[in-house]
This record gives structure tokens, sequence and C-alpha cells, in this order.
């Protein structure tokens, strides 16, 4: 069996596709007053606090598939998985995701999003029921989540 490498130049044509980042730039540029700013930070916050949880979970679901990644160099055939290898990486990120290391405490990527939308909303003066009124999550991405 041939072993399978993804290269970068492999997903290339899928990350020049994508326009996730460009897409959010102009959501953010076209924020014209802090109402938007806030609303469009929200979501974006909101958006993404589903990674942390999926990540796990693609460690737990790589790991668990042992005849998924396998090591055809390997001769003993029970010990040629490397899943748990593979799985590692993913892992790590999701140690990432629920623990900012740099400090004492437990910081969760989702814990330091919401700091920052109360940052920015106490910057520009908003209450947090204030807030409320502000920053809705649409349909769309209520629909990607």
């Amino acid at each position: 069996m041939a072993e399978t490498r993804i290269a970068r130049a492999d997903l290339e044509p899928v990350l020049r596709a994508h326009r996730g980042n460009q897409d959010l730039q102009a959501a953010f540029e076209q924020a014209r007053e802090p109402g938007q700013l806030l609303s469009v930070l929200g979501r974006y916050i909101q958006f993404n606090s589903a990674f942390g949880a999926g990540l796990a979970n693609l460690a737990g679901e790589i790991a668990a598939r042992q005849g998924l990644f396998r090591d055809a160099r390997e001769p003993l055939k029970i010990v040629a998985d490397r899943a748990a290898e593979v799985a590692s990486d993913f892992f790590f990120a999701a140690v990432d995701e629920f623990d900012d290391r740099a400090t004492p405490w437990r910081d969760t990527h989702r814990t330091l999003g919401q700091a920052t939308l109360k940052g920015f909303g106490a910057f520009f003066g908003y209450t947090p029921g204030q807030l409320n009124d502000v920053v809705r999550i649409n349909a769309a991405t209520e629909a990607a989540l």
C-alpha cells in the first residue's frame, strides 16, 4: 500500500478559493458605527465557539479508528496503527483551545473572545444590558454553527 501524503500545494486551490478571511475583513471594514462593529465581533466569536469542541471530538474520532492510519513499513501488524499519533496533533491543538497556557489560570479561547467583546463594549460605553440589544446572532451564524 502506497503512503499518501498531503502537501500545502494540494490544499492551495481550496485555500485560495476560501473567502472566510476576506469576508470577515470586509464585514469589519463596513461596520461604520460601534454597534455594527460589536455585532460583527459578537457573531465572529459565536461562530468560532464550536471549534474547540469540534477539535476535541475530531481527536477522539481519529484515535478510535485504528485502521485509518497504518504504517505500511511496520511488519508487526498489531502495532502498525498510527491513529493515536495523528490524533495527538489535533488533541494538543484542542488543549490550546481550552487553555491559554501563557497564564496561570485557565483561559479558553471562548473566554478570551467573550472578554474581548465585553471590553470592546465597555470601551464604546455600552452596559451589558445594552450589549444584549446590539449583539444578536443572525440566521447565517446560527446556520453555520
